[in-house]
């Protein structure tokens, strides 16, 4: 017997994580971050890569591609770094902004579950990004350049 005093309201133990072992195995593909475009086989098809190798590359085309800038993506997809450019604040106010920024994009994916930023520097208009990222399969360091 339920001991609630509001019996007929049922207590689901929910927890982000308890959601990701539901998840089919990531399926992207394969990205080429130094050049940043697809790894294409010989017939210049797409090569389709899964697991965390799939989500570093959806990390790193999150972190380039500029929130609502495009119609064809969501609005939950994308970073909104490049606001920070010519803004007159602080440096300790444009780095805290610029981490929080990173992890509101890459905790988007469910199967990202934490992000922790370690460096963002700045140099002239360009970003460089350095994060740990926890993943349903394991974490991983990114460094991104010319964000």
């Amino acid at each position: 017997m339920d001991e609630s005093i509001f019996p007929f309201f049922r207590t689901i133990n929910y927890s982000k994580d308890s959601q990701k072992s539901d998840l089919p195995l990531y399926t992207d593909v394969e990205w080429d971050e130094e050049n940043n475009c697809a790894v294409l086989d010989s017939a210049g098809e797409p090569v389709i890569t899964t697991g965390i190798a799939a989500l570093r590359g959806w990390i790193v085309r999150a972190l380039r591609t500029r929130r609502y800038a495009e119609e064809m993506h969501t609005w939950q997809y994308g970073s909104e770094l490049e606001s920070l450019i010519g803004k007159p604040w602080q440096r300790e106010t444009r780095l805290a902004e610029a981490k929080r920024y990173i992890a509101e994009c890459l905790t988007q994916n469910p199967y990202i579950t934490a992000v922790t930023v370690h460096d963002v520097s700045f140099k002239d208009t360009r970003m460089s990004i350095s994060c740990t990222v926890s993943t349903v399969y394991d974490r991983i360091t990114i460094e991104v350049e010319n964000v």
